[in-house]
């Protein structure tokens, strides 16, 4: 009989530090999910960032030089993307007609393209872009600008604060729907 307590209690305790380790290990998983979704947060450019102004030639027209980050007046688009992104590629319908509504408000709008401008205007070509775009092959403005994840849509104010970002591929859904004379783009979001 002493043997068969003992043997419960063994038991008990066994499934209990059972318990307590799966416990645990769930505990450690969440703690690491949540560190890195801190990372990848703090890597990124969030609503309420200042954008550096980086000043660069346009692909399609080396000649005229742009100035990202610092709109001439009102709202500024910048797009990020990748020319060897698949979803850069399932956004660019969607984004020229995003692009389209910009222009129409008088708002500024550029492509940001992570490659190299012959890469970048292959793209372009291929999917018969007419937004006006840069290529930043430097990894050290890249890194300033705080933009790893493509695609991204971002609308930067006259001071250089970031008003809205959007990372992922862009859809339908994206596309503003108001007559031209009332564009409500994404730069109308409130900040937080």
């Amino acid at each position: 009989m002493q043997g068969s307590i003992a043997d419960m209690l063994l038991y008990v305790l066994l499934i209990g530090a059972a318990g307590f380790s799966l416990w645990s290990a769930y505990g450690q998983r969440q703690l690491q999910q949540q560190l890195q979704e801190t990372r990848t947060q703090l890597g990124r450019a969030q609503s309420g960032d200042y954008l550096p102004v980086i000043v660069r030639p346009l692909v399609q027209n080396p000649e005229r030089v742009v100035r990202l980050g610092a709109p001439a007046s009102g709202m500024q688009f910048l797009y990020v993307f990748s020319p060897d992104c698949r979803f850069c590629a399932a956004s660019a319908p969607h984004i020229e007609r995003i692009y389209s509504r910009a222009a129409a408000s008088g708002s500024e709008f550029y492509g940001v393209s992570l490659r190299d401008a012959t890469a970048t205007d292959a793209f372009l070509k291929k999917h018969g872009s007419k937004i006006p775009t840069v290529a930043l092959t430097d990894a050290r403005t890249r890194a300033l600008m705080r933009v790893r994840t493509v695609p991204a849509l971002l609308s930067v104010e006259r001071n250089g604060r970031i008003r809205y970002v959007k990372y992922g591929v862009l859809t339908e859904k994206d596309v503003p729907r108001d007559p031209p004379g009332a564009v409500a783009l994404p730069h109308q979001a409130t900040l937080p």
